[in-house]
């Protein structure tokens, strides 16, 4: 899987050919959620995403981003617009936690609203904003939407009712892909979500999560989709065995590769060169990657990750 790795605010303008052709031939949109396209998080399902979100427009979709927001979007479009890239400087987590009687009114009326539709807000790039130093890490993006707390209230809202919560978009995005299984639904669109694996209910002493709740949450999605993707063999299988999920409705893609170009233009004797100076030959050595996560693995870390064949 490759990608072009570069974002663009505005779209070409248009010949009068071209939009003779878009009229006769609109091209599709594909909603993404947001979840983990955070600039200051970096994530093996964050990578995936935004490498997703480069393939499907050089595949010709339109595509945009739903967004979660600590705080309520501003009504001004341009600050709407700047505080959208201030927000991601710093985990959402961080933002907005602090209990006050405000926010805890605000969170009693997004969890009435929940009950109902939600309409995220627009945000749209005018270029005001000077992205290119972190072009690399952003996902390709057409258009992007906003809501308070989305990704929080849709859980609290599920936990509470066991329900997913509607998202209403004018107009009606033809696919609403979830990267990561998340209570959300649009109505009227094709609902696709990317499970990643079942390691909660496969090594269920492995995670820190609530495994009833998780499990009850996975057998929603896959009723609730239209298509479920993942990116291995094993947790198709999985997948099959443990969700019930027909064979014919689960894709897998095999995981996303999002590789610098400056790596991929490098020579053979540039990379042989490179290799000499750990002491190894090209092509004669195995490279070996373990992630240090202390809440995930127990794997001895200080072991040599490189060895030689």
């Amino acid at each position: 899987m490759t990608s072009t790795g570069v974002t663009v605010a505005h779209p070409p303008v248009a010949s009068v050919e071209d939009k003779r052709e878009n009229r006769q031939h609109p091209r599709r949109r594909i909603l993404f959620d947001g979840l983990n396209l955070g600039l200051a998080q970096g994530t093996g399902i964050a990578t995936y995403a935004r490498v997703l979100t480069r393939v499907a427009h050089d595949l010709g979709y339109d595509v945009e981003v739903v967004y979660s927001t600590p705080f309520t979007p501003a009504a001004d479009p341009l600050l709407r617009e700047i505080a959208f890239f201030d927000e991601k400087r710093t985990p959402n987590e961080q933002l907005g936690v602090r209990p006050t009687p405000r926010r805890m009114l605000q969170s009693v009326v997004d969890q009435v609203r929940c009950h109902f539709s939600i309409a995220p807000v627009p945000v749209n790039f005018t270029g005001a904003v000077i992205t290119d130093h972190i072009s690399q890490v952003l996902p390709h993006q057409d258009g992007a939407f906003i809501s308070r707390n989305l990704f929080k209230n849709a859980r609290l809202f599920y936990n509470r009712t066991k329900r997913f919560v509607n998202l209403m978009l004018d107009p009606v995005p033809d696919i609403f892909h979830c990267t990561y299984p998340l209570p959300l639904h649009v109505p009227s669109s094709r609902n696709i979500c990317t499970i990643h694996d079942l390691v909660p209910l496969r090594l269920p002493f492995a995670t820190m999560d609530s495994k009833r709740r998780t499990f009850q949450m996975l057998k929603k999605v896959v009723r609730e989709s239209d298509h479920i993707i993942t990116v291995s063999e094993t947790s198709r299988r999985d997948i099959i065995e443990m969700l019930g999920v027909k064979p014919e409705d689960i894709t897998n893609t095999y995981q996303a590769v999002d590789l610098p170009e400056a790596y991929l233009s490098r020579s053979e004797d540039a990379i042989a060169s490179y290799l000499e100076a750990l002491g190894l030959s090209l092509q004669k050595y195995l490279l070996f990657l373990v992630p240090w996560n202390r809440k995930r693995m127990s794997t001895d870390c200080s072991k040599p990750t490189l060895a030689q064949v």
